[in-house]
Formats: C-alpha cells, structure tokens, sequence
C-alpha cells in the first residue's frame, strides 16, 4: 500500500516537473524571438515578414511592441531630441535601479527583472502584484508611495513585473498578493 503511494506521488512529481520545464522553454524561447525581432527593428530591417503577419492578429501586442521599440531608442539615444548629444546627455544622468520583493514566504526563482527604460527621474515606483501558487505573477497594476509620474516607465515596470518568477509555494493562497518596489536612483 505505502509503494502505490510512493509511486503515485513520484508520477505526479515527475509530472509536475516536466511540466514546469515545458513551460520555461516555451517563455525562453518567446524572449528569444522578441530579442530577435528588437534586432531587426535596430538594424532597420523591420520585423520579420511571419511576425508582422502575427501581430496583426493581435493589435495589442502591436502596441505592446512599440512601446518596447521607443523604450530601445530612448535607451540608445536619450528622449532629449535625437543624435550623439542626447546619448551623451542621457549617461550623464544614468539611473541605477534595484528591486524589492514583498510577498510572504516567497522569493524571486532567478533576479527580479529590472525595467528596460529607467526614464530620467529618481523615485519610486510600487507594483502590486498577484501571485499564483506555482509561482506566475498573473496581475501588476502601479500601487500607493509610487513617486514617478513617466508614463512609460510606470508601464515598463508593470511589464517587468509581470515577467518574474516567483518561487513555488503550494502551502500560499491560490492567488498571492504582494509587491515589488522599484527604486530609481
């Protein structure tokens, strides 16, 4: 009796952890493509004709995407007008980030991920956050004591949030409120 027991669990187990494989293949192989469809943008050659094909099934990814491609070009040249001068400029005022994560009896799997675009202004941004039991952060939206007012920044830690993982915990709520906290210094 106490073997089928055994077995079963390690069936379930093993399932569970296959699973869990499948699906971080899946997001890397995801933020591959979106890597190489940056590049594409970058070098001028647009997105790939099968990409552009997809996305215009999916109009809010489109937008999705070129809020993405400003974030690389204020990254690359500043968002002080255009050229060598504005890059310049914006290493002169270069923001250093760090993240905090507040969820009970949880932590970041891999690093929190950091936001793309920092914007020029030091301050704080909080995002509150829904976590599921196996670790997916589900929900964001911007929470109380943030002191940034970019728009784009405010979006973009939205957006980095939602791509963390958090550490399974299947003793948590099925769906886990917390926050990470952005510092912009």
């Amino acid at each position: 009796m106490e073997n089928s027991s055994l077995f079963k669990f390690t069936g379930i187990l093993i399932l569970a952890l296959v699973g869990y494989t499948v699906y971080r293949t899946e997001v890397a192989n995801r933020e591959i493509a979106e890597l190489k469809e940056q590049i594409a943008v970058l070098k001028g050659g647009g997105a790939e004709p099968q990409a552009q094909a997809a996305a215009k099934d999916r109009p809010e990814e489109k937008a999705e995407g070129a809020s993405e491609g400003r974030s690389i070009l204020r990254t690359l040249f500043g968002s002080k007008g255009n050229g060598p001068s504005a890059a310049k400029e914006a290493r002169k005022k270069k923001i250093e980030v760090s993240a905090r994560l507040s969820l009970d009896n949880r932590y970041a799997t891999y690093k929190l991920n950091l936001p793309e675009y920092v914007g020029e202004e030091p301050g704080t941004v909080v995002v509150n956050i829904t976590a599921t039991q196996v670790g997916s952060v589900v929900a964001a939206s911007i929470g109380p004591g943030t002191t940034i007012k970019d728009r784009d920044v405010l979006d973009q830690c939205k957006e980095a949030a939602l791509k963390t993982d958090i550490s399974t915990n299947w003793e948590a709520p099925r769906k886990q409120s917390g926050t990470i906290t952005y510092t912009f210094e």
